[in-house]
Formats: structure tokens, sequence, C-alpha cells
């Protein structure tokens, strides 16, 4: 990873912080964004050199787009993009309100679909670099595939996230442009958003993973060894789809 540049949304804290852990470990130079400025700072002073904060609500077209020409200003590239930005609530079909539903979905979804939009624009013009191999790694979850009726905001966004991922994969081969696109599908890891939604107790079983073990799938598909993996969907879970609940 050394030379990429990273971007990695939501990445204060939870999964998006370990992701971008595991990236600058590696000396990925990573600008790690968040409408949470107060734990995006802290997080640039604990990870130290090689890292950058920017405040960013991947909902807003214009901050993408500031986002986006202020990374290829400062480092030239953008070499890998992860759409970790996310938000849940705990309703059920019946009870849950539009304003909820849109809310949900508009970071998750929307999010993830400007982000990979003006990211490939860029990304683009460093196609005719034979050394430039991009990568997007787009954040679903394995709610996207077991049912699990309540948070249905957060399973749909999820679920479409996966949708995107195998277009986007698309656009990009059918383009020839050099850029993969692949998705992760979490299941229950140890992370703030996680606690606050199944309660400490819960969350501190030893059967669940930590936000670290998706830091590292996150750092393989980044790296040019997944080369040949696109459009794919990688399932981390221990299991739990097998027994269909979490």
């Amino acid at each position: 990873m050394e030379g990429k540049v990273c971007i990695v949304t939501g990445g204060a804290m939870g999964l998006g912080l370990a992701d971008a852990v595991a990236l600058s470990r590696e000396g990925a130079r990573v600008v790690i964004t968040d409408v949470n400025t107060e734990a995006g700072r802290r997080a640039v002073e604990e990870m130290g050199r090689g890292v950058k904060f920017v405040a960013h609500d991947v909902t807003r077209e214009d901050q993408w787009e500031n986002l986006v020409d202020q990374v290829m200003s400062e480092f030239g590239r953008i070499d890998v993009l992860v759409n970790n930005a996310g938000i849940i609530a705990e309703t059920e079909i019946e009870s849950t309100d539009l304003d909820t539903w849109r809310k949900v979905n508009a970071v998750s979804v929307e999010g993830t679909f400007l982000g990979c939009k003006h990211v490939i624009k860029a990304m683009r013009t460093l196609a005719d670099d034979p050394d430039f191999r991009g990568s997007i790694i787009n954040m679903s979850s394995v709610c996207a595939i077991v049912g699990f009726p309540t948070i249905v905001a957060y399973a749909a966004a999820k679920s479409a996230i996966l949708g995107l991922t195998r277009t986007v994969a698309a656009h990009c081969h059918v383009n020839a442009l050099p850029i993969r696109c692949n998705a992760i599908l979490p299941g229950n890891m140890d992370t703030p958003m996680v606690r606050s939604f199944v309660g400490d107790a819960v969350a501190s079983v030893s059967s669940m993973g930590t936000a670290a073990d998706i830091g590292e799938a996150v750092l393989y598909l980044a790296d040019d060894r997944s080369r040949y993996l696109n459009g794919a969907e990688i399932v981390i879970d221990n299991g739990i789809r097998t027994v269909g609940r979490i």
C-alpha cells in the first residue's frame, strides 16, 4: 500500500476507523471523513503521520465534489475508496416513518452512490498509468442477505449497496477502466453502532467479531493481491447467516 491514497468515509470510529488503521499500517496515505469532527480529529492525532481528517457529509454532493478536488489537489491521485459511512434505526416495517427510511437510505445508499460517482471520475484521469489499479470497497451487511425484522430501513439500504456494487463493477469492466468494486458484508461486529443496537451485554459475547477483522478484509481488497476480484460480496459473519439470525 506504499504510496497509495485512500479515502475512508465514516472513518472516525468503529469499522471505518479500523479500516483506516489497517491501510495506514501498510503505508497508505489515508483521508478519514466523517460528520463527527471531534472523533475524526482525535483519530488522526492517535494514528499520527500519513492520516488526514476532512469533515464530510456523504449525503451532500457538493461536499463529495469538494473532497475529491481537495484530495486530488493535495495528493494527485485516489487509489482506494472505502464507502463505510452508514447509520442504523431500530424500526419494523409497520412502525418505520418515511423520514427515518429516507435518512438511513440517504447516508448508506446515496452516500455510497455519490462516492462511487465522483471517485470514479477522478480515478478515470489516472487510467492511462499502467501501474494504476483503483479499488472501491462498499460496506454492506449480512442483514442484506438475512431477514431481520427490526431494522427494515438498514437492511434495505445495505441490500441496495449490493446491486450498486455489481453495477459499478460492470461499468468499470465494460469501459476498460482499471477500477474494481467489491462489497463486504459484516455480521455482528463489536462496534459502537452495534452496541447501541444490541446492548453491551450482548455485544460482549466472545462470538462477536472485531472491527479489526473487517479492516483486514478491506486491506486485502485494497491491495493488488485481490486484482482479479471484482463485483464480489465477501461475507464476514462467523456463519450467522446459516442460522438465519444475529
